[in-house]
């Protein structure tokens, strides 16, 4: 039985009934029926708005939850075959060091060479390992999961994702130059950090507190994603 709670535009509800199969069975009709002699609409609180109103805010959170079961279904997939998180997340770590350590190492050899056969004796591991990569990928030995999706959506998710985070860290950021407590409250409390290293801060938190930093970002993230 599908029961759930719809608050919209000062309006507080409950949803009865099977969920529909498709969204073209939400009909005016079906919104003003019956499920074993009770309204499929209850109203706990305020007026109904519009029933078209209704109706198109109940077809929208039908598709975002299967889109987020769809999303779960894809991520638990990808967990069997490739791994938990944090494989994945070790796998990306190591292909971020790598890369710090090529641009490193191109760095240095521009620094120190004296022309051109010089920068590339200085990269020539690098040079090597690059072309037996890029030739995989190019006789599609290695697929790579961003080449999937347009270019365009990509970028734009990591900067969507960046603008998250950051608005987060930059809240905590705030947070640390508030005014200190007064100094019966200071007793009560613990001192806050004067480090303005954020990511020490973070180091120091506890479980409880990473997750609802976690939390945090997520939330933010999603009401970024709602916006566009």
């Amino acid at each position: 039985m599908f029961n759930d709670i719809l608050i919209q535009n000062g309006c507080k509800a409950v949803f009865r009934g099977d969920e529909p199969d498709n969204t073209e069975m939400i009909t005016e009709k079906w919104l003003k029926g019956e499920v074993d002699g009770q309204p499929r609409i209850e109203i706990l609180e305020g007026e109904i708005p519009d029933i078209e109103i209704l109706r198109k805010g109940f077809i929208e959170d039908i598709k975002n939850q299967k889109k987020e079961a769809k999303k779960i279904e894809i991520r638990n997939k990808i967990q069997k075959t490739a791994g938990d998180t944090d494989s994945i997340l070790g796998t990306t770590a190591n292909a971020a060091q790598m890369l710090f350590v090529a641009v490193s190492t191109i760095v240095t050899s521009i620094n120190k060479a004296e022309n051109l056969s010089d920068v590339k004796e200085g990269i020539e591991p690098l040079i090597q390992v690059s072309e037996k990569f890029l030739e995989k990928v190019k006789n599609k030995e290695i697929i790579l999961p961003y080449t999937l999706n347009n270019l365009d959506d990509v970028v734009d998710e990591i900067g969507k994702r960046a603008n998250a985070v950051s608005e987060v860290l930059k809240e905590v950021k705030e947070k640390k130059k508030e005014p200190a407590p007064e100094e019966d409250e200071v007793k009560e409390e613990a001192k806050q950090p004067e480090s303005e290293d954020i990511f020490k801060e973070i180091d120091k938190m506890s479980p409880e507190q990473l997750e609802q930093l976690k939390a945090k970002i997520k939330e933010t993230e999603e009401a970024k994603l709602s916006e566009q």
